[in-house]
């Protein structure tokens, strides 16, 4: 068993027979009496003395973190001889397989996401861009592009200190990543910018909607440290394929619309396509 959302899962493959399996699926290790909760609970070897049937041992990290539990038991409650030695190198071998599966994700995870708001990074982004335009071509569906600047940050930073700017950049990405789809996708590629991608569109509308949305989450004030924020952003849209054909021009066009909401004042939305793109 792992520990998983502070409950024990069972992963690996074994000899039980189906009600013992469907027994051993999910174990809550604060109350349950099998013995891979027990060990959990008492952190060393557990088992049956008088029966020998059933024996488990915590898997604990280099650093003593209990990752979960490996378990022994006879299908038919015979005794179960236990070699401790063999026992105890086999915990240790799961104990490092798990370490470094946890070390890999969360290298992984690091090298694909920024590392103050935890949203997806610029590469991550390209990625869903490219696959929702293969996808909108394949399906004759729509797909969008969002760039997002929060207006006059830097004001932020200058009164309130760059702490509260980072807190301030954290609350905003809850709330961008509230105003979206299951599906998409929001990125931070720069200090204030962000970059969404919506995939999957049967009505162009519907990017529009969700950008206005993301521009009407920042009205209500931000409370952060004890300071009063008051944020907006200016939001430059690019649906396919009105706005182009391609990554690079969908990419052009949404950046040259945030750009354009900006002149026009901040705190809006700016529409794009190959037409009307320069009167917005």
């Amino acid at each position: 068993h792992v520990l998983a959302d502070r409950r024990l899962v069972l992963t690996a493959g074994s000899r039980l027979y189906p009600p013992d399996l469907l027994r051993l699926q999910t174990v809550d290790p604060s109350t349950s009496s099998e013995a891979c909760a027990q060990a959990v609970r008492s952190r060393c070897l557990t088992g049956s003395p008088e029966s020998g049937h059933i024996w488990s041992r915590p898997i604990l990290s280099s650093r003593g973190e209990i990752l979960g539990t490996m378990t022994f038991e006879s299908p038919e409650a015979k005794p179960l001889l236990l070699n401790s030695e063999a026992f105890d190198f086999g915990c240790n071998l799961a104990a490092i397989a798990i370490d470094n599966r946890r070390l890999y994700e969360d290298i992984l995870h690091r090298s694909r996401h920024d590392q103050l708001t935890g949203l997806p990074n610029r590469s991550v982004v390209e990625e869903r861009l490219d696959e929702a335009l293969h996808t909108a071509q394949l399906t004759q569906t729509f797909a969008a592009l969002l760039y997002l600047d929060l207006d006059d940050f830097k004001q932020v930073n200058d009164s309130c200190t760059h702490r509260v700017g980072d807190a301030f950049l954290i609350e905003v990405a809850h709330r961008f990543r509230a105003c979206l789809r299951s599906g998409d996708v929001i990125g931070r590629i720069g200090g204030d910018e962000f970059v969404a991608v919506l995939a999957d569109l049967d009505d162009p509308g519907l990017a529009r909607v969700i950008a206005d949305r993301l521009v009407q989450s920042m009205e209500a004030p931000f409370i952060i440290e004890h300071h009063l924020i008051r944020g907006s952003v200016s939001v430059g849209l690019a649906v396919y394929p009105s706005s182009g054909q391609t990554a690079t021009s969908i990419t052009h066009f949404a950046d040259q619309a945030m750009y354009a909401a900006k002149r026009a004042g901040g705190n809006r939305v700016c529409a794009s396509d190959l037409e009307t793109l320069y009167q917005a």
